[in-house]
Formats: C-alpha cells, structure tokens, sequence
C-alpha cells in the first residue's frame, strides 16, 4: 500500500543512522512492526498477571498428573 505521510526529517535520519536500513519505507515498515510488538507485549503482560493466562502450566500440569495417579 502506497500511503504519503509527514515524518520529522530528523527522526528519519536517526533512524535510518541508527539502524542502517536500506531505504525509508523499510525503516517506517520496521517501526511501526517494533511499535505493534511492544502493544502486543504489553497487552500480553497484563493478561499474564490476570488467572487468563497461566504462565506456569507446566506445575500445574504435573501437580494435575501427580493428583490423578494418587487418586487411582
């Protein structure tokens, strides 16, 4: 998609010099997947404090099996 946007030419540069991309449209392309994965990180951490997500699955997992096998 072709898409014309204002970038602070300075911003642009730094970027550009700090990251050693090939043309401009990689180092906007490049930004804005760096920008969406950091919000799904963050999205990610949040959930990961809440009973959605269990990050330790695997204890529970094995304390899970250990119950079973006693209960048989």
């Amino acid at each position: 998609m072709r898409t014309t946007i204002s970038i602070d030419e300075q911003m642009m540069d730094e970027l550009m010099e700090q990251e050693n991309f090939k043309s401009r449209s990689e180092g906007v392309r490049r930004a804005i997947e760096f920008f969406l994965r950091q919000r799904k990180m963050e999205r990610f951490k949040r959930l990961a404090g809440s009973d959605l997500i269990d990050l330790h699955w695997e204890t529970t997992e094995k304390l899970d099996l250990e119950e079973s096998n006693q209960s048989d």
